[in-house]
C-alpha cells in the first residue's frame, strides 16, 4: 500500500495514470466479472463431476465451486489534507491496514511515500540538510532533492 501525500500534484504528473490525487483509489487484483480469464483457475473453470451416480437426495445438481480466492490485495491512497496526516492514517491503519494483519498466513508490506515541492524559492539549506538527516536516521529506502 502506498500513501501519497503530494500537495498540487496530480498522480498523473507524478509519474502514475490518470485521476485526483484527491481521490482515494483502492483495488483489488482481479476483475470483478466472474467469467474473466484472470478468475478462473489453472484449467479454466472448475466443473461438476460427472463420475458416478448422482446423490437421490441430492436436489437438481451440485452446486459449483467457488473458482478460486483472492489471494492479494493492494490499494493506494492520497490523503486529503497531508499538513495533518495523522487522523487519515489512523483510519487507513484501524480499516485497512489491522484487519489485513490480523489474518493468518499473511505477507503484508507497507510503504509510505512523501512528495513535496517548493512552488515560491525552493528549500532552505537548513531544510534540506535537516530533512535528509531525518530520512537517514528512519531509514527511507530511497530519497532525494531535485533542482528545477
Amino acid at each position: 500500500m502506498r500513501f501519497v501525500l503530494s500537495p498540487g500534484r496530480t498522480p498523473s504528473a507524478c509519474g502514475w495514470p490518470g485521476g485526483s490525487h484527491q481521490v482515494a483509489e483502492l483495488r483489488r487484483g482481479y476483475p470483478s466479472r466472474p467469467d474473466h480469464p484472470k478468475r478462473r483457475g489453472r484449467g479454466g473453470p472448475r466443473r461438476p463431476s460427472t463420475s458416478g451416480p448422482p446423490d437421490p437426495g441430492a436436489g437438481p445438481g451440485p452446486e459449483p465451486r467457488p473458482v478460486g480466492r483472492i489471494r492479494r490485495f493492494h490499494g493506494e491512497v492520497a490523503l486529503s489534507d497531508p499538513r495533518r496526516p495523522i487522523p487519515e492514517l489512523t483510519k487507513i491503519v484501524d480499516e485497512v491496514i489491522d484487519r489485513l494483519a490480523q489474518q493468518t498466513d499473511v505477507r503484508l508490506r507497507v510503504t509510505l511515500q512523501v512528495e513535496a515541492e517548493h512552488v515560491a524559492s525552493g528549500f532552505t539549506d537548513d531544510t534540506v540538510r535537516t530533512i535528509s538527516e531525518n530520512a537517514k536516521t528512519l531509514r527511507f529506502r530511497d530519497f532525494g532533492w531535485e533542482k528545477e
